[in-house]
């Protein structure tokens, strides 16, 4: 007897791993999905930054209008007893750097003497606009503080400045006498020596977080700001009121 010949079956073996194709429909797939991610995480990342920028704007501005409210407020009549506050004088300030020549010294009673900074609560407060040292990122000029905590008589004033704004395009001042708004004061050459309001008007620069390193080419939103200020003090006058008398009574 022959022997019965097995039959042999061919098994085809198991593939391993992926074809070419599915590995580039793979890399286009993760490519589409990775760049909606990023352009979603990109625009979450500006979002914050610009949010975070404007509220820190918003908080510089509140505070500078805050101190210019505060100091007007507390503003002195020139002369007294003592003689140790001057006259409200808009213009060109000298001994200080104002070469914008916008500035505005008044002396008011602002100073709020502490152990670190002793002296009178009565100062002598400048403020001027200057240009900024880094123009190239700047969208207009700075707003200075310039205080003035000893008032008496010495060889050379000494003064510190405290830097309140950047990017401001105008600061204006603007005196009510009773009947109109008056862009300029005189002081000594006036009837009264301060005005009966002062009105403050601030004009900002608001840029874009990419738009700042462009300096004088970046784009631009003017925001205007605008305080009115009551001057609540007046010189006192030695006129007496005298009554006229009628017929019939006791003098």
């Amino acid at each position: 007897m022959t022997p019965r010949r097995r039959a042999t079956h061919t098994t085809r073996p198991a593939r391993l791993g992926f074809t070419l194709i599915e590995l580039l429909l793979a890399i286009i797939l993760s490519s589409v999905i990775l760049a909606a991610v990023n352009a979603v995480l990109f625009g979450s990342l500006r979002l914050r930054n610009r949010t975070a920028l404007q509220l820190d704007n918003a908080n510089a501005r509140q505070q500078t209008l805050d101190i210019l409210r505060r100091d007007l407020a507390g503003i002195v009549l020139p002369g007294g007893e003592t003689n140790i506050a001057g006259q409200l004088l808009v213009g060109p300030l000298s001994g200080v750097n104002d070469l914008a020549g916008t500035g505005m010294q008044i002396f008011t009673s602002s100073g709020l003497p502490s152990p670190s900074q002793p002296g009178s609560d009565i100062i002598k407060v400048g403020y001027v606009l200057r240009d900024p040292t880094n123009a190239a990122t700047a969208a207009g000029r700075d707003l200075i503080r310039v205080v003035t905590r000893n008032l008496l008589p010495v060889n050379m004033e000494l003064f510190e400045e405290q830097f309140l704004l950047p990017d401001v395009e105008t600061l204006d001042f603007f005196f009510f006498d009773g009947i109109t708004w008056r862009p300029a004061w005189t002081g000594t050459n006036e009837i009264v020596p301060l005005p009966r309001a002062i009105r403050v008007e601030l004009t900002m620069n608001e840029v874009e977080p990419d738009e700042r390193g462009r300096g004088p080419l970046a784009r631009r939103t003017a925001l205007p700001f605008q305080i009115i200020v009551p001057i609540e003090v007046s010189p006192a006058t030695n006129q007496v009121d005298t009554a006229t008398q009628t017929d019939g009574e006791q003098p």
